[in-house]
Parts: C-alpha cells; structure tokens; sequence
C-alpha cells in the first residue's frame, strides 16, 4: 500500500486534480499504518484484537 500511495503521489495526473472519492498518498499512508497497529495487536495474542 505504501509503494501505491508513492506511484499516486508521483502521477501526473493526480497534480492536476483527482475525484473526491480517489484515495490520495496520505490516505493511503496513514491506511497502512492503521493495518499495521492492527497486525501488532493481534500479535500479542489479544482475543480482541485478533477479531
């Protein structure tokens, strides 16, 4: 997800302008680390975080 939100942020044609519903480089960024809390989470061994 992150080498994704770099090839967005790099496009020329997201510079110009991109729908409202298009997922932009710092959504996608801050996305993946969310997931990656989550995964540390279930790591643990948490009943919790694992559902």
């Amino acid at each position: 997800m992150l080498t994704h939100a770099a090839k967005v942020d790099a496009h020329p044609a997201v510079k110009e302008g991109a729908p409202e519903y298009f997922s932009m480089g710092d959504k996608l960024r801050a996305l993946a680390a969310e997931l990656g809390q989550w995964r540390d989470a279930a790591a643990t061994g948490s009943r919790d975080a694992k559902a």
